[in-house]
């Protein structure tokens, strides 16, 4: 399965931190932002992977993850001129997709929980797409997906202003189709090719499957200062109390087999002296 990561976009709603710096390189906490979204797409076992991203962020975007081969994957970079919407990045990735399923993942969401855990190519239908649901008390804000008493989507609405319910996470699972059908969609007044779009393709073929999100699992969009900061803590909370790292790339490399302890050396070799070097060191 192929990986897509959205790492564009002006970030209007976190100004004027992203005046200058895209959002997913600012800090959340130890790591740039963009290391929690790469960090979940390795380990769904997803290691060809392309990074949208709008122009001037590309060339720090590469020099801070370079090519992937230093952690056994495949990174390349396309460039989103202009906010196009989600969709878009399959027009945009339209050679590297090449027909292959493919997991398409937001770099501003925060996902984490033991018991939320599989391999994309398992968690996919056979023919069709899947999204996931995580209830909310505001649904203001997010895509909101509608269930019949089954579970099963009934409809998808783009950010109701008002009511409970069930929002949509950018973590999305997608067959082959997705690339013929993104041709399909009409731009929005606001010139976006919306993601909902393509889902309300799916649903109007009977294949858009919805999978609930486990409670406990956590979910933040990062892109607001509040769930910026929520996220933050969360992740230092869970070190300094539990002992766990959460987006830590290389570790995920590792312990998923994509690098050996030689490969996991040669990286820790590159790092200068600090707390991230020294939990790596500690793994071997």
């Amino acid at each position: 399965m192929k990986g897509i990561i959205l790492v564009g976009g002006t970030g209007t709603r976190l100004y004027p931190s992203t005046k200058v710096l895209n959002k997913h390189l600012l800090q959340v906490f130890d790591k740039p932002m963009v290391y929690y979204a790469l960090a979940h797409v390795m380990s769904m076992g997803v290691r060809d992977i392309l990074f949208v991203v709008d122009g001037p962020t590309q060339k720090y975007l590469t020099q801070l993850l370079g090519q992937g081969t230093h952690l056994g994957c495949r990174f390349r970079y396309r460039r989103q001129e202009n906010p196009g919407g989600i969709a878009e990045a399959f027009l945009l990735g339209e050679d590297f997709v090449s027909g292959e399923p493919v997991l398409l993942m937001l770099g501003d969401n925060f996902l984490y929980g033991d018991n939320f855990q599989g391999e994309a190519d398992q968690l996919l239908p056979v023919r069709g797409a899947k999204i996931f649901a995580y209830r909310v008390s505001k649904t203001e804000g997010y895509g909101v997906v509608h269930l019949d008493g089954r579970g099963n989507p009934i409809s998808i609405s783009e950010k109701p202003k008002e009511g409970g319910g069930y929002a949509v996470p950018g973590l999305y699972l997608y067959d082959h189709q997705a690339m013929e059908l993104a041709k399909q969609i009409k731009r929005s007044p606001r010139g976006e090719m919306e993601i909902t779009s393509l889902h309300e393709a799916y649903l109007q073929q009977k294949q858009l499957y919805v999978e609930k999100l486990p409670k406990g699992l956590i979910w933040f969009d990062m892109g607001i200062p509040s769930a910026l900061h929520e996220a933050a803590q969360y992740v230092s909370n869970l070190l300094e109390k539990k002992n766990i790292y959460v987006g830590c790339i290389e570790q995920v490399a590792y312990q998923r087999g994509y690098i050996d302890r030689t490969g996991l050396a040669q990286i820790i070799d590159q790092m200068p002296s600090g707390a991230y070097r020294s939990h790596l060191h500690s793994l071997l």
